[in-house]
């Protein structure tokens, strides 16, 4: 035994000492240093531990098993510790004799002997190198926990049994904008800051989804909650609750609820995106298919206003109007409805442009929007319920406004640019429809035109070849007729005559009639007694209505002519059409009368069309003049007469209304100013009149040129003027009447005007520009389409009067004769009856 161990062995041998070491070193490492630091004593778990025999050991210090781990710094704190007599603690990490590496719990007391000297220090270890390497391995996974956390874009929360928050993530601080403090107590939160449901209602705590997983303990998975994040708006998060039991063995409730939680917001943007743009599409293409619809343009507006009201691209209440603009572009006139307040049907049933939201619209052109009843919205009544406004102008590529769409939102509607953009789009698509539907409309009217004027030139070329042999037959029943009264034919002859007479007129008059087709598809003005517009009318029909059981008459109040100006053609189809528009309502009774009246009153000529049928009923009142309405079966016409008739009177300054009665009939009403100029065209007419007396004895020459192609016709002229004993001469046609009027001296030429080689307008314009003094002339016309009027601004004066095949041959004779002898009286600018 070393010396110095023996002195250990002695300083411990007193009783206390060995108690000491018997307690300590069956369960400690034990160590033994003088005040210096050298091992004086070691046991034998030391020895074991470190894998250094006590030889080995005692009289080094403890740097033999320093293991370099702790720096000098650490070794310094210890010793000042110690050498002031203090007790020092901590964990050591030494090495082995081999090499190896431990760890130890120290604890070093310092030794003081009887007079308080420090002596030395006992050191009691305790190995903890299992503990520190769980110790490590805990360490390295919560690093590893916190670095997963940290970068996960899920948010965390970890909620302890009681429904506090133990941890969250930086994500869930991101994703709800709040700071760890206020996420840990959402009491904390700032002001406006709420979860609301998927239904947007604010979410109460005990609907979290980690208060359901703790409760009972159930997974909530993917639970849809928005979070109303002042300055920011609305963020939505998908939400999963797992519930956590500590232990293995079954809980009634769980330990811990973790909560993941991710921003979802972008997802459901991109969804709205997508459903919008497939929803959007989906209602374009509807909209766009109207166009081809086979429905009237109300139709199709209805159509239009439908599949607005009902898309999911805007949230609009399921009310709405559509409005036209009329043709003064003046006025919006509701068209189409859905579920308005019952006032605003006669309250907006006409808005003047620049009025209200609509007449805004339409004044400016461009969308406008309301969230609320404000000081814009000029047609109110009371109880009118709050709410806001779309306003969508149709404009065409011109820039005419078409007409207005007004959809109603809920008050406080909040404008949204995809909604301006998408009833923009709807705007446009609406204004192609009205623009479709009306050259849909024009085209019609261009055919309709097109086969009226080919029955005019149809109807002029059999009106020519008919009224020639009518003319025949009225000429050669004329000498008929003198020969029966000379010769005392037996009276059944002479009645038999009449009845030819009878139907010749009745012929020439349908004939006659058929001069409004040969006139309505041209546009010139004119002046014209409506009287017999009117009489031509009814000539045309009558007999056709007859044959149906419809009997027409006409009062005729007038005492004078009723001068009115316009389109000859197109006034008589304002009747044509009133008329066959009063005699298809007369269907069904037994008595089946159209009643037409004329009268002036006031300055202006009224006209009347009154029928006997079952009346129109109130519903439909308000479309009768619309294009293409008609209550007639398809096969029974478009429905395009009364809209005719409408823009007609509309066009000539006139008016068109109607009363009717259910059950008792329907009564249309036209009227029209007088034409002022008549009063001037008298006074002319007086003066020519004047100039005609002052001449007294009419043309220097009594000899008449007829010029006819028609060698029965020639016959017939023979034969009356003969009777009459005038002196004449005949021309077989415009060539020969032409050399035969520069050769002779003529008072009069009688013309047909429809000849072959030169007709009887241009044979007549030729002797004019080559003779002086040339006779004045009268025409003869069997055709229907030849402008009167025209000829009679050609030739001025010359043109004394126009008659019409078959002519009456007394007439033909007296008219002759006063030219001749000076007492003819000038037309005023018409033709003959």
């Amino acid at each position: 035994m070393s010396s110095a161990t023996k002195k250990i062995n002695s300083s411990l041998s007193d009783e206390y000492c060995q108690e000491i070491v018997a307690a300590v070193s069956e369960n400690y490492i034990v160590a033994f240093t003088d005040e210096k630091g050298k091992i004086l004593f070691v046991n034998d778990n030391f020895c074991e531990i470190s894998g250094y025999s006590s030889e080995e050991l005692v009289g080094k210090d403890h740097r033999i098993i320093n293991s370099g781990f702790h720096d000098k710094v650490f070794f310094e704190e210890m010793w000042n510790t110690i050498k002031v007599g203090k007790t020092w603690s901590g964990q050591i990490k030494n090495r082995t004799k081999g090499g190896g590496e431990y760890w130890v719990n120290t604890v070093i007391y310092p030794h003081r002997n009887a007079e308080g000297k420090l002596e030395g220090y006992l050191a009691l270890r305790t190995e903890i190198t299992e503990q520190k390497r769980l110790e490590e391995e805990v360490s390295s996974a919560t690093h590893i926990y916190q670095n997963i956390l940290s970068s996960m874009k899920e948010g965390i929360v970890l909620y302890n049994k009681d429904g506090s928050v133990q941890k969250v993530n930086q994500a869930a601080c991101d994703i709800t904008n709040l700071t760890m403090d206020q996420l840990m107590d959402l009491d904390t939160a700032p002001e406006g800051w709420q979860l609301v449901s998927q239904n947007n209602e604010p979410l109460d705590r005990k609907d979290f989804p980690s208060t359901v997983a703790l409760q009972s303990g159930v997974t909530s998975k993917d639970v849809q909650i928005g979070i109303r994040i002042p300055g920011v708006g609305m963020r939505w998060i998908q939400v999963t609750s797992i519930p956590i039991y500590v232990c293995e063995e079954e809980k009634p409730e769980p330990d811990f609820a973790l909560v993941v939680v991710r921003d979802i917001t972008e997802e459901l943007l991109a969804q709205q995106e997508l459903k919008f743009e497939l929803e959007l599409s989906k209602t374009i293409n509807k909209l766009l298919s109207i166009a081809d619809l086979s429905s009237d343009l109300d139709g199709k507006l209805e159509s239009v206003l439908d599949t607005v009201l009902d898309n999911e691209v805007t949230r609009i209440k399921p009310q709405g109007a559509i409005f036209l603009m009329n043709q003064a572009e003046t006025t919006l006139e509701m068209v189409v409805e859905k579920e308005l307040a019952k006032p605003l049907l006669s309250l907006c049933k006409r808005v003047d442009v620049g009025k209200c939201h609509c007449g805004k619209a339409a004044e400016l052109k461009e969308l406008i929007f309301s969230s609320c009843v404000d000081e814009r919205h000029e047609i109110q009544f009371d109880g009118m319920s709050p709410h806001g406004h779309y306003n969508v102008p149709f404009v065409d590529p011109d820039g005419r406004v078409l007409g207005v769409m007004v959809l109603y939102l809920e008050h406080g509607h909040q404008k949204s640019s995809r909604e301006v953009d998408f009833l923009n789009t709807v705007g446009k698509i609406v204004a192609g429809i009205i623009q479709k539907d009306r050259a849909a409309q024009k085209l019609k009217a261009a055919q309709h035109a097109a086969k009226m004027a080919s029955i005019g030139e149809l109807a002029a070329g059999v009106a020519h070849e008919v009224n020639n042999p009518l003319a025949i037959i009225g000429g050669y029943l004329y000498r008929l007729q003198r020969m029966s009264k000379k010769d005392n034919l037996d009276p059944k002859y002479f009645d038999a005559i009449e009845r030819m007479e009878d139907a010749v007129h009745r012929a020439s008059k349908i004939i006659k009639g058929l001069r409004a087709f040969g006139r309505q598809e041209t546009t010139e003005v004119s002046e014209f007694d409506l009287s017999e517009v009117i009489s031509e009318a009814i000539a045309l029909v009558r007999e056709i209505y007859e044959k149906e059981g419809v009997k027409v008459e006409f009062d005729n109040q007038l005492t004078d002519h009723a001068m009115v100006q316009g389109n000859w053609g197109k006034v008589q189809e304002v009747f044509m059409n009133l008329l066959s528009n009063a005699k298809d309502a007369s269907k069904g009774q037994a008595d089946r009368q159209i009643l037409v009246r004329l009268w002036t009153a006031g300055g202006h000529v009224y006209a009347e069309i009154e029928d006997n049928g079952s009346g129109i009923p109130e519903d439909i009142r308000e479309k009768v003049f619309d294009a293409f309405f008609t209550t007639k079966e398809l096969h029974e016409g478009p429905g395009m007469g009364l809209s005719v008739v409408h823009a007609t009177m509309v066009e000539h300054k006139g008016l068109v209304e109607f009363q009717s009665e259910l059950g008792k009939g329907t009564t249309f009403k036209v009227h029209w100013p007088i034409y002022q100029a008549v009063a001037g065209n008298s006074q002319q007419v007086s003066a020519v009149e004047e100039e005609a007396k002052a001449q007294g004895n009419g043309t220097s020459s009594k000899k008449i040129l007829i010029v006819e192609d028609e060698q029965d016709l020639r016959n017939i002229f023979t034969e009356i003027f003969e009777d009459a004993e005038l002196n004449f001469d005949i021309a077989v046609d415009g060539e020969d009447g032409f050399n035969k009027a520069m050769a002779g001296d003529y008072g009069l030429i009688i013309s047909d005007i429809k000849m072959p080689k030169l007709n009887g307008s241009e044979m007549y314009e030729k002797i004019l520009a080559q003779k002086p003094n040339a006779p004045k002339i009268m025409f003869i016309s069997g055709g229907i389409n030849i402008e009167f009027e025209h000829l009679y601004e050609k030739f001025k004066g010359d043109l004394l009067h126009i008659f019409s095949k078959p002519f009456d041959e007394d007439e033909v004779v007296k008219v002759a004769q006063s030219v001749l002898d000076g007492s003819f009286v000038p037309d005023e600018k018409k033709a003959a009856s």
